[in-house]
This record gives C-alpha cells, sequence and structure tokens, in this order.
C-alpha cells in the first residue's frame, strides 16, 4: 500500500523526470532505519533513556562538580567500544579523561578479556586534549555556537554526540544547565525525561542497585 501511495507522488513533468514525493510516513521509516540507539551499560539507565543514546542527537548531561557526570562518560565508552564496532572521539576540556579508567572498566566488566583485547578495543578510542579547547570556549555564545555545530554534525553524519556541563544555580536553587534557557533551541523532539536512578561507582563504572534493593 505504502508503495502504491509512493507511486502515485511521482511527478509528472516529464517522462525521464526522477523526482519523487515523500510521504510523512516514508521519512519516518527512513529515519527510523538510520538511528542506531547505544547502551549504556546499565538496563535502568537505558529505560529511562527510551534505550540509551541515539545518534542523530546531541544529548547534554547536566550534574554539579563530583555527581559522576565524567564517569558515566568513561563507563559509557567502555560499554560503546566493546559492544559495537564504533569508534569514540573524546574531547576533554577538564582534564577527566583516563585511559586506565576504561581499561578498568572493560577488564572488571568483562572477566575474560585479556590486556591485548583491551588495547585493541582502546585503539578505537581518539582523545583530544583540553588546552586548545578552554581557550576557545569562552562565554555564552561560544558555547551556544560550539553546541549546535555538534547538533549539525550529529544530524549530518548520523553520530551520537554526548556533551558534560556543569549546572548553575537558580534563583530559587534549582540546578539547570549552563547553557540556560538558550538550550532550549538545541531540543530534539524526544520528551524531556522526568525519571531518576541512584547508582554508586565501582570499579566497573555506574553501578545501579537490584530492583529489589
Amino acid at each position: 500500500m505504502i508503495k502504491k501511495m509512493a507511486a502515485a507522488f511521482r511527478c509528472r513533468c516529464s517522462v525521464d523526470c526522477q523526482l519523487s514525493l515523500l510521504s510523512g510516513l516514508n521519512l519516518y521509516h527512513a529515519l527510523c532505519d538510520n538511528v542506531s540507539v547505544y547502551s549504556c551499560g546499565q538496563e535502568q539507565l537505558d529505560e529511562m533513556l527510551k534505550g540509551g543514546l541515539y545518534s542523530n542527537e546531541f544529548t547534554e548531561i547536566v550534574g554539579t562538580i563530583g555527581s559522576g557526570k565524567s564517569q558515566f562518560c568513561l563507563a559509557f565508552v567502555a560499554t560503546l567500544i566493546a559492544n559495537t564496532n564504533g569508534r569514540v572521539l573524546f574531547i576533554d576540556t577538564t582534564g577527566s579523561f583516563s585511559v586506565f579508567r576504561v581499561a578498568e572498566i572493560l577488564l572488571a566488566k568483562h572477566s575474560t578479556f585479556e590486556m591485548k583485547q583491551v588495547s585493541a578495543l582502546l585503539a578505537r578510542t581518539l582523545f583530544v586534549g583540553t588546552l586548545r579547547f578552554q581557550a576557545r570556549l569562552r562565554g555564552m555564545q561560544d558555547m551556544m555556537r560550539t553546541a549546535m555545530k555538534l547538533r549539525d554534525l550529529a544530524k549530518c553524519y548520523n553520530l551520537c554526540v554526548l556533551a558534560v556541563n556543569n549546572g548553575v544555580e537558580k534563583e530559587n536553587g534549582d540546578l539547570q544547565p549552563s547553557l540556560g534557557s538558550c538550550a532550549q533551541l538545541l531540543r530534539s523532539a524526544r520528551s524531556d525525561c522526568t525519571a531518576s536512578v541512584r547508582f554508586s561507582i565501582d570499579a566497573q563504572g555506574l553501578v545501579l542497585p537490584c530492583s529489589g534493593e
């Protein structure tokens, strides 16, 4: 039925014209076919994020200092390179990246891994240091410009882009992203996440309590 509809929308300006119009349903299925969902490595987190982190999207993690943002990223990197053939570009502006920590998570979560296997996985992770980017990211305008470029790259190349930001305190004491209300411009079509998950940090990265606890 869908194929018949697509054929009906074909341009009739000439017999040689290959232009055809796609319905919204066709575009939706094409988008779904191209989007990948990457697990965070924890079932409860994946459930809260509706499957995990998506390609073709810009995702921002916000929290206070010491809240576990960097550990989440390192654990996600370990899960990604262990379970997929993907590659990781880690741009570090705070000095939080640790290849030894990623290796520790891999060895702790995959007891059958040997160091040789871990080294091969880590070779798919490209690390970019701090100084050059720290000099550039100054002020709200630069932050927004960078965030919008990352969002455009995610959509253009079907990338999963994960950004980490400290939170800023509002007048009422609530925490909001450093980008503040400007982050509304970067919103995707996915709904707001209002759920929460408790976790601790150990050698395996993020550890969630059992459902019965």
